[in-house]
């Protein structure tokens, strides 16, 4: 299925051979200058079984835009943009609370203590990344799911780029989720969090997806009368797509 298309380019993406990965190619007079972009991210897919491969769209991972999609195609135009030394901020993210009942080792969170953004400094901070090339925002923290206006800061994230979120899964209801989802939310990372049993019974034992683990005290619910927020901070990723 062709999934990109330039002047000078078409890029196709088809099931691999074991049916449940994807292979990108590309066709064109700009086939061969592409080909080391197109080889790199044919590296990441190798490794990774995709959500959905069709047939009218191809979804990679939570880190990579759906394709054909006019974020998919930001995200080729990143990874142009970094070989030819003209790179873009392609990803964003921002701590939009700094609150979170949880304390975890692998929390990359600075301190738990900050200014309060607004709602309209969080959207204009958006606002800029997507008009420098971003293709992928995500909400984190802090816990994001204990800001009440998240669903509206999501449906600022327009068609040039995915919005997704990190959370611990604390508070994130069926309720919240229906509401993120038709905000435009793409995707959700959640932390597994699991009750550990010893001596200690309000022990929390946090495991994240890569395998590492943190046993940590439980914290008291903070309270989140006004929804806290921290900085801004831009990604760059420019040798190759995130899995």
């Amino acid at each position: 299925m062709q999934i990109a298309k330039k002047p000078l380019l078409k890029i196709e993406a088809s099931a691999d051979g074991t049916g449940e990965g994807i292979r990108l190619s590309a066709r064109g007079p700009a086939a061969l200058l592409a080909k080391p972009i197109i080889d790199q991210i044919n590296k990441v897919f190798a490794t990774e079984k995709s959500i959905s491969s069709g047939p009218d769209r191809f979804i990679f991972s939570t880190w990579i835009p759906p394709a054909p999609s006019v974020a998919f195609d930001r995200m080729l135009n990143a990874q142009v943009g970094a070989m030819i030394r003209r790179p873009v901020p392609d990803q964003f993210s921002i701590a939009v609370v700094k609150a979170c009942p949880n304390d975890c080792l692998h929390c990359s969170a600075p301190s738990r203590q900050g200014e309060i953004l607004s709602s309209n400094v969080i959207k204009g901070a958006i606002s800029q990344a997507l008009d420098m090339g971003s293709y992928l925002v995500t909400f984190d923290g802090g816990e994001p799911m204990l800001r009440k206006d998240l669903p509206d800061l999501v449906s600022s994230v327009d068609q040039r780029a995915i919005a997704t979120s990190f959370t611990s899964g604390y508070h994130l209801t069926a309720e919240l989720a229906k509401q993120l989802k038709d905000a435009g939310l793409y995707a959700v990372r959640i932390s597994i969090c699991l009750l550990y049993t010893s001596d200690a019974a309000d022990d929390l034992l946090c495991v994240d997806l890569g395998g590492r683990r943190s046993i940590k005290k439980k914290k008291t619910t903070p309270d989140i009368s006004q929804p806290s927020s921290s900085h801004q901070r831009h990604n760059q990723h420019h040798q190759q797509p995130s899995p």
